[in-house]
């Protein structure tokens, strides 16, 4: 029986293989001339964690763009969403660059968080 605490993500670890993302957590917001927030990254920091597809039966219930490419990401490390004057974190994996949209941290509780992230493009 699986109750709060149980750590899901590890035992799921235990039974399909982990993929690695390079992390990039938001340091600074830098606004420039034009108004437009540009986020300033710290170094990245290799995480491993489980990176799946959001089913397109999600995508209406999640309030998602039908036209944008989203990954969920289950992990064991906090990744910032985006916030009110604030920039997300970013990752790339496969040869994209993905932020964070949005984030519900399970972490204080079962030791892991889910984060549903959005395709920017080619890592640059």
């Amino acid at each position: 029986m699986l109750v709060p605490g149980g750590n899901l993500l590890n035992l799921a670890h235990n039974l399909i293989a982990f993929q690695t993302i390079r992390l990039y957590r938001n340091q600074a917001t830098v606004a420039g001339a034009d108004g437009v927030n540009t986020p300033v990254y710290q170094p990245p920091v290799t995480v491993n964690c489980s990176v799946q597809e959001v089913p397109n039966q999600f995508y209406q219930m999640l309030g998602l763009d039908l036209n944008k490419d989203y990954k969920m990401v289950y992990s064991s490390v906090e990744m910032k969403d985006v916030r009110r004057d604030k920039c997300p974190d970013a990752f790339d994996f496969n040869g994209f660059r993905y932020v964070v949209e949005a984030n519900t941290d399970w972490r204080s509780q079962d030791g892991w968080a889910a984060s549903v992230c959005v395709n920017q493009g080619k890592t640059p």
